[in-house]
């Protein structure tokens, strides 16, 4: 019986690590594919840094008010998780405009 809770024990921290890891992962995407381009730019304008050096230079086109990253990266040959990603990792914990 005491060897049965000391498993409990270590399953129940194990996983309470992985989840507390999960929950970090989920807070720090503060952008996601389905965002505009606008919606982005306006809340976070170095953004275009991202944009422009992924071969993305039409941002600036008035589609980029109804395009979404996702749609975008699609019609650039991009992988939009990846493009995503890249700007979640350089925004995570930065405020909004």
């Amino acid at each position: 019986m005491k060897k049965e809770y000391k498993k409990s024990i270590k399953r129940i921290k194990r996983n309470s690590k992985s989840g507390a890891k999960l929950k970090k992962n989920i807070i720090n995407k503060i952008i996601n594919k389905k965002m505009s381009f606008a919606e982005v730019l306006e809340k976070y304008p170095r953004s275009a840094e991202i944009f422009m050096k992924s071969g993305m230079h039409c941002f600036g086109c008035s589609m980029a008010a109804y395009e979404s990253l996702e749609q975008g990266a699609l019609m650039h040959g991009l992988n939009p998780d990846k493009l995503v990603d890249e700007l979640n990792k350089k925004f995570a914990g930065s405020k909004a405009k």
